[in-house]
């Protein structure tokens, strides 16, 4: 949000990856590319309204002068995305039944998350080093170790909450929905920059939870950016 008015400039930090993909699906949207569902809007404007108060507080402004007039901004630009998107009625029951295998999905990551011992699987990868090697090899399997399965870890320690839990199942719904109604070949995508969804950043990448998403439930899981090269790659 730019506002003359107030003299405040304010950008989160994945404005503009996610307004890329947002460009794309606007420009396509004859194809009908972009799906909503009334759970992830709902979502979209409780999480709209943390990240601006957010912004402000990272500035030192003042959250009671400034959010509900950023808010409200931000709210305009999001129901002129929405128009972009098409919305997609879920059933609940058949929902529900997807829900059941999300939540066995991330318990299992969960606790495999909790129960793993990085010094263990180091110290057995570096038993077969030469004696003089094995602390410097040590540490290097323990850190590759840890970072590939990094998004584990994370989810560990900050398990997913329920409505993400949800909208993951509606995703399955509408993979599942459209294999009957578009045929087989088809690529249904879950962008977000939750790392319970998509792959974590920084060093090297760790998917253990997005690949084990997309084996089980056929939703491919990545951030916005990632998304949109998918995506265009499809409809360009």
């Amino acid at each position: 949000m730019v506002s003359d008015d107030i003299g405040v400039e304010l950008k989160h930090l994945f404005f503009d990856e996610s307004m890329n993909l947002v460009g794309l699906l606007k420009k396509h949207i004859a194809k009908r590319v972009g799906i909503v569902t009334s759970t992830v809007e709902s979502e979209t404007r409780l999480v709209l309204e943390e990240a601006a108060r957010q912004e402000i507080l990272s500035r030192s402004l003042d959250e009671f002068k400034l959010l509900s007039v950023v808010v409200n901004a931000c709210e305009y630009r999001l129901d002129t995305i929405l128009n972009y998107l098409l919305r997609e009625p879920i059933d609940p029951l058949e929902r529900d039944k997807y829900y059941v295998r999300v939540c066995e999905i991330y318990d299992y990551w969960i606790d495999y998350g909790r129960e793993l011992d990085l010094s263990e699987t180091a110290s057995a990868k570096a038993e077969v080093v030469p004696k003089e090697y094995k602390k410097a090899a040590f540490r290097i399997y323990r850190q590759q170790d840890y970072e590939e399965n990094r998004q584990a870890i994370h989810l560990a320690k900050s398990p997913i909450d329920h409505v993400d839990k949800l909208i993951l199942s509606e995703a399955t719904y509408i993979y599942n929905l459209y294999k009957q109604t578009e045929g087989k070949d088809i690529k249904v995508f879950l962008a977000s920059t939750d790392t319970h969804f998509s792959p974590t950043r920084g060093g090297l990448v760790s998917r253990v939870v997005t690949d084990a998403v997309l084996a089980k439930l056929g939703v491919t899981c990545d951030w916005p950016n990632d998304i949109a090269k998918a995506v265009r790659e499809l409809v360009d």
